[in-house]
């Protein structure tokens, strides 16, 4: 089975909906209920993040909540934050901060 979800085949309605309940989800810091649609992430780290495909994003945010630094603020700017990102940036098919690869 692929980790995926087809936002190709879904109405807008259904998008939206889908988004409301990642919205949910982050607020209430549940990666659990994370699908990795919605974006959680300060602006410092938006061009690493995008890049993730939606089950890297739901690690990333995973390990964001379970950890004691960043867990309170899920979506602030540190040097915890920053090398927990930073960790992701392998997954990118380009370099964010560094040019193309």
């Amino acid at each position: 089975m692929k980790d995926c979800i087809n936002t190709e085949v879904l109405s807008m309605e259904t998008i939206g909906r889908l988004l409301d309940i990642d919205a949910l989800a982050i607020y209430r810091r549940k990666p659990e209920d994370y699908m990795g649609m919605g974006y959680f992430w300060a602006c410092e780290y938006k061009h690493t993040c995008r890049a993730l495909s939606y089950a890297k994003r739901r690690r990333l945010f995973k390990e964001l909540c379970s950890n004691a630094t960043t867990r309170h603020n899920i979506g602030g700017e540190s040097e915890e934050h920053a090398r927990i990102i930073g960790k992701y940036e392998k997954y990118c098919d380009w370099a964010p901060y560094g040019g193309a690869k």
